[in-house]
């Protein structure tokens, strides 16, 4: 993976979600493959030198500073959101070598 989307495919129209079907299509473009499917609730490894980094859980971020954050650090390729509960906001940014593990 190359890193991130510079702009959220949608972005420049956020009350239109209605648009599953251009973000899988701008996926398979830049990444010549299906945008997967079962990616919900998983993170970056605890304790492995593939996480860059964990927000804290007192200091919640929108999907937009997680991004942002990721996109500004070194070598990070991938990164997941806390949706709710304790950890709604807490962002882990997390390297291309990264195997993913379930939030569990």
């Amino acid at each position: 993976m190359e890193g991130l989307f510079e702009t959220l495919v949608g972005y420049m129209d956020p009350n239109d979600n209605q648009n599953e079907a251009a973000c899988e299509a701008a996926y398979l473009e830049v990444f010549g493959e299906d945008y997967p499917d079962d990616v919900a609730n998983l993170k970056c490894p605890l304790h492995s030198s593939d996480r860059l980094f964990r927000t804290e859980d007192n200091d919640p971020l929108t999907l937009e500073h997680c991004q942002d954050l990721c996109y500004d650090t070194q070598f990070c390729d991938y990164f997941s959101l806390g949706l709710s509960g304790t950890y709604q906001g807490v962002c882990i940014g997390c390297t291309s070598n990264a195997v993913l593990e379930n939030q569990g």
